[in-house]
């Protein structure tokens, strides 16, 4: 137990040293480091209604494997309801909670809480606000993040949203 705790012990004995150094004026905090805050908008043919279920009930038919964290041939389940799991299962059994629905309102808004893959994230939010529009509706997702995120990570994160929502989801939806 020891041998697990001083790895976090460490780290965050680095990061209180470093608030401190910031509290009492010494250091500046380079915040860019410590979170993602992004968000896109997608405009969708389909209706409101078809892209909520998408990103709900079929989030496992469009959701590409590379983006998975257990691997090829894992499944991503996700149930329109306040507190269900967006879950990811490997055939193996190994499962990953992405992160709980906090709010809903069908088919406008869906709000996940959790680390949504994040490495190094304490915690993070992502909001999926739906509009509709002449054409159907456009699809904006806010992704949060708080915790030590290297920038080659956060633009991993901003390519991933655009190649998930302007392709994949887009492709799923017969667009």
């Amino acid at each position: 137990m020891d041998r697990w705790l001083d790895r976090f012990q460490l780290v965050w004995a680095g990061r209180l040293a470093a608030l401190n150094r910031f509290v009492d004026g010494e250091t500046p905090v380079n915040w860019p480091h410590l979170g993602i805050d992004l968000q896109q908008t997608t405009r969708l043919r389909a209706s409101q209604l078809q892209v909520f279920t998408a990103l709900t009930e079929h989030i496992d038919a469009w959701w590409g494997q590379t983006y998975r964290q257990t691997g090829a041939g894992s499944t991503l389940s996700l149930e329109p309801y306040i507190g269900a799991a967006l879950v990811e299962t490997a055939s193996d059994g190994h499962a990953v909670i992405w992160g709980r629905i906090e709010e809903l309102h069908a088919p406008s808004r869906l709000s996940l809480s959790g680390r949504f893959a994040v490495g190094g994230a304490v915690a993070g939010r992502v909001d999926f606000a739906l509009e509709p529009c002449a054409e159907g509706c456009n699809l904006s997702v806010t992704h949060r993040a708080v915790g030590a995120i290297p920038d080659v990570m956060r633009e991993r994160f901003v390519a991933g949203w655009k190649d998930l929502l302007d392709v994949r989801l887009r492709g799923f939806l017969g667009e």
